[in-house]
């Protein structure tokens, strides 16, 4: 499915889409930092939801088995991000454990909102897609089946190792996607090192450090005036976003099913995660 996303005419014009919604979402801050990076944040919060859509449930202990298991964090810090959910008013107590409050429900939706109309662009036979978001169930389905791909071992950058480094570190990926719309011309350039490290809550040193590994890797470049794509760093974004848009199919596929489902009254079904 990967030729045949990249192969389509509007391929671009999503890989903008999702670039853009990215960053746009990104909502970063030192304090958080010091616990994960970003692409941790994230999956955390697939997790809570995934776990708590389980027999089991969401606890801490469950959490950080899994973040210890998939080498995402340590226990304490998997531990520390739940607690400090809780006291943002993104999950709350159910007697020994957790389960997320509309407030994280909500950043989930908005994220699908903003995605999901990149997906439908490109792949064919998902039209309803834009409209099933609303639906019952639709999102907890989407974010389950993305949090057993994560479990699974499924990861953004697979089968690219020459950005891995840069996607574990914090805002390596939102560097290349802000990078990435310069390159398309959907965003004004030069960047600049101060620029991106107050965009994204992280020091200059921690972007000097990303910008040597994406420099190495042919994908940035320092100018006299700023900070431009380099050579690779177009394949190397449309690789993930094919690879992202060819995974989102089966994920949409389920949450639709699931939705479709709900609004015809059966009970909630259990994800087995």
């Amino acid at each position: 499915m990967h030729d045949q996303v990249r192969d389509h005419p509007r391929f671009r014009e999503a890989t903008i889409l999702l670039a853009r919604s990215a960053l746009d979402l990104y909502s970063g801050n030192r304090l958080l930092n010091l616990l994960t990076n970003d692409r941790g944040r994230f999956i955390v919060a697939l997790l809570v939801v995934a776990f708590a859509e389980g027999e089991e449930g969401l606890t801490a202990r469950r959490l950080a088995d899994a973040c210890v298991a998939t080498g995402l964090c340590s226990a304490g810090r998997a531990r520390a991000m739940l607690h400090l959910m809780h006291w943002s008013g993104h999950v709350e107590k159910t007697g020994a454990g957790f389960r997320p409050t509309e407030k994280l429900m909500a950043r989930h939706r908005e994220r699908l909102r903003r995605v999901v109309p990149a997906f439908v662009a490109v792949l064919p036979g998902f039209e309803g897609a834009r409209d099933a978001v609303e639906a019952p169930g639709f999102v907890e389905s989407f974010v389950a089946a993305q949090a057993r791909a994560f479990l699974a071992g499924r990861r953004v950058g697979e089968g690219l190792p020459a950005i891995v480094e840069i996607v574990d570190r914090n805002a390596g990926l939102l560097v290349l996607f802000a990078l990435y719309l310069v390159d398309m011309g959907a965003e004004p350039g030069p960047l600049t090192v101060s620029g991106l490290a107050r965009r994204f809550h992280v020091s200059r040193p921690h972007i000097d450090g990303l910008l040597k590994l994406a420099e190495e890797r042919g994908l940035a470049r320092r100018a006299a005036d700023g900070v431009r794509p380099g050579p690779a760093l177009r394949e190397a974004v449309e690789r993930i976003f094919s690879t992202v848009i060819a995974a989102n199919a089966e994920f949409l596929a389920e949450a639709m099913a699931r939705a479709t489902t709900a609004a015809s009254g059966p009970p909630r079904g259990v994800f087995p995660v």
